[in-house]
C-alpha cells in the first residue's frame, strides 16, 4: 500500500497576543488518484500549548477525514477519470484556549494513475 505523507502539506505557524500571522508553506500539490493522503496541519501559540485544529473540506468531492480534530488527518484520494483531474481544498482553523484562531488553506490536485496501454495482437489463417 502505497502512502503519500505530504510534508509540509500545510505549514501553519500561528501567534496569538501581539503577532498574529499564518502561511501555507505549500499551497498546493498534486497526488494520485486511490492513494492516501497526510494533511499536515501545525500550529504555534506563545502564550500556550493548548491549541486546538479544525479541517474543513470547502471545495471538491468529498471525501472521509479520518479526523476533522487532529492536526494530520488522513483521507483515500477519490478516482479520476483518464484526462481528467480532480481539485479538492481544505481548510484548517487553529484555535487557542481564548478561542482567538487563524485559518490557512490547501489545495490539492488529484491526477489519474497513467497506466500503461494495453496492446492485443493476433493472427488469422
Amino acid at each position: 500500500m502505497n502512502l503519500y505523507l505530504l510534508l509540509p502539506l500545510i505549514l501553519a505557524v500561528f501567534a496569538f497576543g501581539n503577532l498574529s500571522s499564518s502561511f501555507a508553506e505549500i499551497e498546493s500539490i498534486d497526488v494520485v488518484e486511490n492513494k492516501l493522503v497526510t494533511l499536515i496541519g501545525e500550529g504555534f501559540d506563545s502564550d500556550t500549548r493548548d491549541l486546538s485544529f479544525k479541517w474543513t473540506q470547502i471545495y471538491g468531492e468529498p471525501v472521509k477525514l479520518s479526523s476533522t480534530t487532529e492536526p494530520e488527518p488522513t483521507f483515500m484520494a477519490p478516482n479520476v477519470k483518464n484526462g481528467e483531474i480532480k481539485v479538492l481544498t481544505f481548510e484548517l482553523r487553529v484555535f487557542d484556549d481564548n478561542e482567538r484562531e487563524s485559518m490557512d488553506t490547501v489545495v490539492i490536485t488529484v491526477d489519474p494513475v497513467n497506466s500503461p496501454p494495453e496492446a492485443s495482437a493476433s493472427a488469422k489463417q
